[in-house]
């Protein structure tokens, strides 16, 4: 492009990024912040149409292409938004959109109908619809000869619903692209079709089709704006998107993508050769006037007449937008006094707008808001800042207060002093209401879990615990606000497990592993102090069943665990033991024995148990004897003493018994055990000692 045509466009886009600032600025400035919140970093799926050109198409690699996809990109990269591309036919990746599966589409033209599932950006290009037909059909003079006719659109697109809707014809035929309907006309089948005139030959000439021309002028009341659109209610993104479009238009490389795509068959230059035109029409117009000037006169009042009637069409343009916008706007002086106002923050704050303009917001904000607001004023007024935003409360003229989100931004006027602030106010009581029922709702929830009596713990995919109850924190050691946000595994796991549990968790959360409804590991308190809890776990997934994270029941098992091992160890003990084990019920029927008590008796397991130690009795001791140990034991004493048992194949043994009760927690005896050492080897023993004293 020549130099003289850029410097006159450079004047254009200068002149645009001024209303920019004055129109648009409180929408970018809410918009930054709530990108901030939920987008920056984030990668967001993006549908585009397979078969749309220029405007949307699929390059060799099978990769989405075209104007709409090269600007999506330069938006995203402007607002810090990463994109992933998936490619479909039109009513496929429309009907995707509908249901909430992917995020955006570049490409949308706005309808009522369409309204009903999504939400429109600002257009940032707009194309006529025309009827093309075959060449030679001299049946055809005028749109009124395709009254009735056989019509080829693409299924579920802007064209689509204009056919629905105009009446033009009922003989309808559906395609799933343009370049298909073109193709059946071509092919000699049916009578036109309707499509984008600029598109429309683009990809006639792409297809090698010269048998269909463009055939009268644009349809009426089809003058199409393509915008970017999202799921309805998804009002963060689209102020993202709407955000980085006017950035990408004001630093000129909207221009650029525009030409790529448009510029061999729609280039822009006209409009600059025009303004060069102008421009030297004008240098001409000022000669001429240097030397005639009651002319140079007449036209310098035409001149002003002109320029007077330009000012009070934007002056009613920007009334219009400044009465008209969704969100209250106000002008406000240096010193806060309300210079202008809107009706929307009329009846916000429930002032008339000739209340309001004897008012300052000081008279109107709440006391315990208004140190905040001045300390962001000053900052605004001595350079530090050049906008800002926060949540604040006003009070209305009856006494009731309303939160509300206000963003500011300061004008300076053309030697640098400040001259007024544009401020954006949006009434956010529902918000707020809604916060404060969910804070109870969560307090509620809290409760019921801190009176639960295992750790409960919620985690996120990345492992940020996201929730925890009291007897977690009580397990753990930590204050609530020690653990909120910070990662499970390198906060609350031993380092010698911690790589092991986590790389389980990432499977879990990725669906590359069955899931563990039970995992029992170490935990590390904040005193360093590792305790053993048995988790009881529950995948978390949103309404499309995706996973979004992990809760967990714990219960600290470390004292059963160790009582386990130490009744282990008492166990192998008892069973190892040398010496013959017994253990009986209160009424005397054997419970338990060890090996011991086989080897020295003979009695097996199955042959003891239920028995009464009876089943040892030789003879040798008299009811006396018995009564006498019975008496000691039911008393709760131990008894001693040396016995003559008989073994199950008839044999008798010396033996020495210890017999102890067992008591509960009330002092009741509840069981008997009997420690049984055979004496038949000692008895030998001494008497071959003694037999050798006698020789």
């Amino acid at each position: 492009m020549k130099i003289c045509q850029r410097k006159g466009f450079a004047a254009i886009k200068e002149l645009f990024i001024v209303l920019l600032m004055v129109f648009i600025l409180p929408n970018i400035c809410w918009a930054n912040h709530e990108l901030h919140e939920s987008y920056v970093g984030k990668t967001i799926t993006m549908g585009s149409e397979l078969d749309y050109p220029p405007y949307a198409a699929v390059d060799e690699n099978g990769n989405a292409d075209g104007y709409s996809v090269d600007l999506m990109k330069a938006v995203a990269k402007q607002v810090g938004i990463k994109l992933r591309f998936e490619v479909g036919p039109w009513s496929e990746v429309k009907a995707r959109l509908e249901r909430g599966e992917i995020d955006a589409l570049p490409l949308v033209a706005y309808s009522k109908e369409r309204e009903k599932h999504f939400d429109f950006s600002h257009p940032h290009i707009i194309s006529h619809a025309v009827a093309f037909v075959r060449k030679g059909q001299s049946a055809i003079k005028s749109i009124a000869d395709l009254q009735g006719k056989e019509v080829v659109v693409m299924r579920s697109d802007s064209t689509h619903e204009y056919v629905l809707f105009s009446n033009i014809t009922d003989k309808i035929i559906l395609t799933d692209t343009v370049g298909d309907s073109f193709k059946l006309l071509a092919s000699g089948k049916h009578d036109f079709v309707i499509a984008p005139k600029l598109s429309g030959l683009l990809l006639l000439r792409d297809l090698g089709i010269n048998n269909i021309i463009p055939f009268g002028e644009p349809l009426e009341a089809y003058g199409k704006g393509y915008s970017f659109a999202v799921h309805e209610g998804n009002s963060s993104l689209l102020k993202a998107l709407d955000r980085g479009l006017v950035l990408v238009k004001a630093s000129g490389e909207y221009d650029q993508i525009y030409d790529k795509w448009f510029g061999d068959v729609d280039p822009r230059d006209s409009e600059h050769k025009n303004l060069i035109r102008n421009v030297i029409a004008a240098a001409l117009l000022v000669a001429l006037l240097l030397l005639l000037a009651f002319i140079w006169n007449l036209m310098l009042r035409r001149k002003v007449n002109q320029k007077t009637k330009e000012l009070k069409a934007s002056e009613i343009r920007f009334a219009a937008t400044f009465a008209e916008t969704a969100i209250g706007l106000a002008h406000v002086a240096p010193d806060g006094n309300w210079l202008r106002v809107n009706k929307v923050l009329c009846e916000i704050v429930g002032y008339s707008e000739k209340e309001l303009l004897e008012l300052t917001f000081q008279d109107i904000t709440h006391p315990d808001d208004l140190n905040t607001d001045l300390h962001f004023v000053k900052q605004m007024l001595t350079g530090e800042i050049d906008h800002y935003a926060l949540e604040k409360r006003y009070i209305r003229k009856d006494g009731s207060t309303v939160w509300i989100n206000l963003t500011v931004t300061l004008i300076l006027k053309e030697n640098g002093e400040p001259d007024y602030f544009i401020s954006a106010i949006e009434d956010i009581s529902e918000r707020k209401q809604l916060d404060r029922e969910m804070e109870q709702e969560r307090n509620l929830a809290q409760k019921y879990l801190d009176v639960a009596g295992v750790m409960m713990v919620a985690i996120d995919p990345e492992g940020d615990i996201t929730l925890i109850n009291g007897r977690g924190l009580e397990i753990l050691g930590y204050e609530e606000g020690e653990l909120l946000h910070k990662n499970w595994f390198d906060t609350c796991l031993p380092a010698e497990n911690r790589e092991e549990v986590k790389a389980v968790f990432n499977q879990l959360m990725h669906g590359e592993k069955e899931f563990l409804k039970f995992y029992e590991n170490p935990v590390s308190t904040k005193s360093g102090e590792q305790r053993i809890v048995a988790f009881h776990n529950a995948l978390l997934t949103d309404d499309q069943g995706n996973i979004t994270g992990l809760i967990s029941s714990g219960e600290d098992v470390t004292e059963s665990k160790l009582a386990a091992e130490k009744l282990l160890k008492l166990s192998q003990a008892v069973e190892q033991s040398g010496e013959a084990v017994v253990i009986t019920d209160v009424d005397g029927k054997i419970e338990y024995i060890n090996s011991a008590f086989t080897r020295i008796t003979g009695y097996e397991l199955e042959d003891a148990i239920g028995k009464n130690p009876r089943i040892l009795k030789s003879g040798d001791q008299g009811p006396e004897f018995y009564k006498a140990m019975w008496d000691r034991l039911t008393s709760g004493k131990v008894w001693q003493g040396r016995v003559i048992d008989k073994r199950k194949d008839g044999s008798i043994y010396p033996a020495m018994v210890t017999i102890s009760p067992l008591k509960n927690d009330a002092g009741t005896i509840t069981h008997y055990v009997g420690v049984q050492q055979s004496l038949k080897k000692y008895e030998e023993l001494e008497l071959q000692f003694h037999q050798s004293q006698k020789m």
